[in-house]
């Protein structure tokens, strides 16, 4: 995982687990990010489908793709809607955003 992290990739742990005998078994779904993604990653995993999709819809009105690792410029192949992305720029540098209120504040 380690490795991962290192080449900018999130770590992903996806299992089962059960307290004890008897009781109901549990999904666990663990992502680990490097530090640089977490503000993206903390927005992405704590806010609601509805919301998430609506931040997603906010950025690319503005020209933008934002996902639960960074955010880049780009243009979209059919205006705001869905479409194949074409990449203006590389993320937007990591050190804009350090908390979840850099990135309400971009």
């Amino acid at each position: 995982a380690a490795d991962t992290l290192d080449k900018g990739h999130a770590a992903t742990y996806f299992g089962v687990c059960r307290l004890t005998a008897g009781h109901l078994h549990r999904r666990i779904d663990l992502k680990v990010y490097p530090v640089s993604e977490f503000p993206f990653a903390l927005l992405s995993f704590t806010g609601s489908g509805p919301f998430n999709r609506s931040m997603r819809l906010y950025a690319r009105r503005a020209g933008f793709s934002l996902s639960d690792h960074n955010i880049c410029r780009a243009n979209h192949a059919r205006g705001t809607g869905r479409g194949e992305r074409i990449w203006t720029s590389p993320p937007l540098p990591a050190s804009r955003f350090r908390t979840e209120k850099d990135i309400f504040d971009f």
